[in-house]
């Protein structure tokens, strides 16, 4: 599944992504994956991982959108 349920503050919020997965070439590239959720759950989108930043959004994000990133070659 795609989805994932978080409580905060007593909110209820189901995130749930567009992919799961993407394929990106050796040689690097862009790429992006919808974020839906209700209008007042808010979110930040980070990497974890040295060759993939994320480009936008740069804050947090009330409610739906789209997380843009770049993946370096690797």
């Amino acid at each position: 599944s795609n989805a994932l349920n978080l409580a905060v503050n007593n909110v209820v919020c189901t995130f749930t992504l567009g992919a799961t997965e993407t394929s990106i070439l050796a040689t690097g590239g862009n790429g992006s994956v919808t974020v839906a959720t209700a209008g007042n759950c808010s979110w930040t989108a980070q990497s974890n991982d040295a060759f993939i930043t994320v480009s936008s959004p740069t804050n947090t994000v009330t409610g739906s959108g789209t997380v843009n990133f770049t993946v370096t070659a690797n």
